[in-house]
């Protein structure tokens, strides 16, 4: 799946941004939730979202138009009160055949149901964005590799750390230079609280999130599936 992933991201249209977790789902067990957003013409959603819908068998998947707020929303029950996250970052140009061997390697060695590794595809009008005009300076298309660590309060703590960072240094080789991240944090139930530690990144009191659209802003099509 991860190959014709691959391919897909390759010839995605600008509107189409495509976003991948290789987690474990409650009630499936290990599997890979593919979170395809369209935000171009509404015409052109239906056949950009059916390309996802064919990557593989689907466990579970909807397509419904929704607000950016309410898209970021279904993401926060992934995230439980009283866990520990420790979360580091590789940009990559592309998804070869090693770097897919090697990703699919470590998350059959995850220490836990919170370890996961997501991909975040990087394209379009984004990268004609000029790195004076954004916080991040890579400005071409590539794909982020993003390593996280969740376990409750009763994991241990050293099982996790050293996964992620298995993973971190195995995907040096295939590594653009910068764009490594480290973070820290806990969320409690008031609030998400982070430790940031080195390299330097500015964190908030919980992550920040792009403005809701109005009303009157085009609705986006998603599709979210399990399989």
């Amino acid at each position: 799946m991860l190959s014709r992933f691959a391919e897909l991201i390759a010839e995605a249209t600008d509107g189409l941004t495509l976003l991948l977790e290789m987690t474990v789902a409650p009630g499936t067990g290990p599997c890979m939730v593919v979170v395809p957003v369209w935000s171009g013409d509404p015409q052109g959603a239906d056949a950009a979202v059916g390309k996802v819908m064919r990557l593989g068998a689907r466990g579970a998947g909807a397509v419904a138009s929704t607000t950016q707020k309410d898209l970021w929303a279904q993401f926060d029950q992934a995230v439980p009160n009283g866990m520990h996250w420790d979360l580091r970052t590789r940009n990559i140009a592309e998804l070869t055949p090693d770097v897919i061997s090697l990703l699919t390697g470590w998350v059959e060695k995850r220490p836990g149901p919170g370890a996961g590794i997501g991909l975040r595809q990087f394209h379009g009008a984004a990268t004609r964005v000029g790195t004076e005009e954004s916080a991040f300076g890579l400005r071409t298309s590539h794909v982020a590799v993003e390593i996280s660590a969740g376990r409750g309060p009763d994991e241990d703590h050293g099982s996790f750390k050293e996964w992620l960072e298995g993973v971190y240094n195995a995907l040096a080789p295939f590594a653009l230079p910068g764009g490594a991240t480290r973070i820290s944090f806990c969320r409690t139930r008031k609030s998400r609280l982070f430790t940031p530690m080195a390299p330097t990144l500015s964190v908030w009191s919980r992550p920040r999130r792009p403005t809701t659209p109005s009303t009157s802003s085009p609705q986006r099509r998603f599709r979210t599936a399990a399989c």
